[in-house]
């Protein structure tokens, strides 16, 4: 119900529905079932003088990782604005994907981490308990996880064996 666009410049433009903050522009509260952004925003805030080289949005939040190796998220309710997963800050980022309500991000030694809502165990944390802050899935190790797609309900790696 919302887009996000990414210029050549590093900069995001989101748009739609934005009832649970999914815009990132710091407008819509979760009670306002009907919030909108009727016409393309940029998302600012921490945002703001950073490059973006890549977007990813999913059912009611986003994500957006900067030039600097820098993870941001936002929506699901929480977070109006982008906001820093600063528990990342040393990990070297090369992919991430954003499902419903849950993040998976790839590093550079092939290692998953998952975050948010674990509802039917999309995690991959051998619960369905919410993550806060990201946590290494364990039930990966030994595999080199080249490719993630996170879906609705369930995420897709493609692995290589070590």
């Amino acid at each position: 119900d919302y887009s996000l666009a990414l210029t050549k410049d590093g900069i995001i433009f989101a748009w739609g529905r934005n009832h649970k903050g999914q815009c990132g522009t710091g407008s819509g509260l979760s009670v306002e079932m009907y919030a909108m952004e009727a016409m393309p925003v940029p998302i600012e805030g921490m945002l703001e003088g950073r490059k973006v080289v890549k977007v990813h949005g999913g059912q009611s939040h986003a994500a957006a990782l900067t030039e600097s190796n820098e993870l941001f998220v936002w929506g699901m309710g929480t977070f109006h604005m982008p906001e820093l997963v600063t528990s990342l800050l040393d990990t070297k980022i090369v992919d991430f994907s954003c499902g419903h309500e849950y993040t998976i991000v790839l590093d550079d030694q092939g290692q998953l981490y998952s975050f948010g809502k674990g509802k039917t165990g999309v995690l991959g944390l051998a619960s369905e308990k919410f993550a806060a802050e990201p946590m290494l899935v364990e039930g990966l190790l030994g595999k080199k996880v080249v490719k993630v797609s996170a879906g609705s309900k369930h995420v897709a790696c493609l692995v290589e064996e070590e």
